[in-house]
């Protein structure tokens, strides 16, 4: 799709149980050449961003931090956090990107530091641009075995960065990544495989045998949100997807994402994202 000053390649993808579990879980991945007015903002969005910066500069501001994003950087953002990204007003920007989730994101992550600077660079930056190029490829025409495939080239991109890191000494040993306590990553996939049904903090904490009280404590120290804060942001990514990728009404929208009151979906989602539902789809469909 295009526009005069706006060209884009964009898959969304809603991935299985299996994926979810077992795999880095791709919910989006494209390609933009962005016009100088190009900006996003969000409060927060389940998952983490990889992306790839082919011409012009961009502009980001993650975890309190600006960077800018020039060409062959790779860039590595918690979507969790409140985050912005733009273009250049001088410059058009191109970049390939990738949207997913996966209980080692959050691993590799903390090991690269990604808090502390979203931004790499490598030796031979063109290996990863091919790699998230087939990466868009895989999903504009899905083969037998997406998910695993796309698993597999998630894993080439991260794996090249923490090698060049741990060559340039930023990261010594994969045994000083930060990990969320097991409890912590069943509760995750629990609910993100789960989100659609009406869950509860006792139903997440059960599945790690812990207490609600003790479960959520956990929770918070080692995400550093609650537990029912990462539910809701789960749906509303969830949402997110359906609206730009379906013509589902928005109560539709609303109980196929967990939410089981439209009203409510309505007053959370313009909370989250500064406008309503029907506002995100209408600038959604504009490109």
């Amino acid at each position: 799709m295009d526009r005069s000053d706006h060209f884009y390649r964009h898959h969304t993808h809603a991935p299985s149980g299996t994926a979810q579990r077992l795999w880095f879980a791709v919910l989006a991945t494209g390609w933009y050449l962005c016009a100088p007015h190009y900006r996003v903002y969000r409060k927060s969005l389940a998952g983490y961003l990889l992306g790839f910066c082919v011409s012009g500069t961009g502009h980001a501001s993650v975890h309190g931090k600006s960077v800018d994003v020039r060409p062959g950087h790779l860039f590595f953002f918690d979507l969790q956090q409140e985050h912005e990204y733009a273009s250049d007003e001088r410059d058009r920007w191109e970049f390939l990107w990738v949207h997913f989730t996966g209980a080692a994101a959050a691993d590799y992550y903390h090991l690269l530091k990604a808090e502390e600077n979203p931004l790499f660079r490598l030796d031979r930056p063109e290996s990863a641009e091919v790699l998230f190029r087939q990466l868009l490829d895989l999903f504009g025409a899905p083969p037998s075995g997406l998910e695993p495939l796309s698993h597999a080239l998630i894993t080439r991109i991260l794996t090249l960065l923490v090698a060049d890191q741990m060559r340039v000494g930023s990261v010594q040993t994969a045994r000083s990544t930060v990990r969320y306590p097991d409890p912590v990553r069943q509760g995750i996939g629990y609910m993100e495989e789960n989100y659609q049904a009406p869950l509860q903090l006792p139903d997440v904490a059960r599945q790690a045998t812990l207490s609600p009280f003790h479960y959520a404590r956990l929770f918070k120290r080692s995400t550093g949100i609650p537990v029912m804060e990462y539910l809701l942001r789960f749906r509303l990514s969830r949402a997110k997807y359906l609206l730009d990728s379906s013509d589902l009404s928005i109560r539709e929208v609303a109980e196929q994402s967990g939410f089981t009151d439209q009203s409510y979906f309505g007053k959370v989602f313009k909370k989250y994202e500064r406008m309503t539902p029907s506002e995100f789809r209408a600038r959604a469909t504009k490109g």
